[in-house]
């Protein structure tokens, strides 16, 4: 689509994907609270079946599963943060 001249359509179009954005953005962080929140009760409350013989596995499993799922959901909160280390040209000290 070849927009020929500038109209407030496009203005209001820009403020509406802006404000979707916010919304799901809003959206996806309550979801990983609530995951995050769940994950940690559910990893409080199974500690202490990991001492009985009977379920040490599959508390095990248990635990390893809302581990993981409490650090991705901190990775989906988190501000977008490049991983990578940019090595950043030397200052000229002259």
């Amino acid at each position: 689509m070849k927009v020929q001249q500038a109209g407030g359509h496009l203005d209001q179009m820009m403020r509406q994907t802006r404000a979707h954005h916010v919304q799901l953005s809003v959206m996806a962080d309550m979801k990983a609270n609530g995951l995050m929140t769940i994950a940690a009760l559910m990893l409080t409350f199974s500690a202490p079946f990991i001492v009985r013989e009977e379920f040490r596995f599959a508390v095990l499993a248990l635990m390893i599963s809302c581990l993981a799922t409490i650090v991705l959901a901190v990775f989906a909160v988190m501000p977008g943060i490049p991983l990578r280390v940019r090595k950043l040209p030397a200052p000229d000290l002259r």
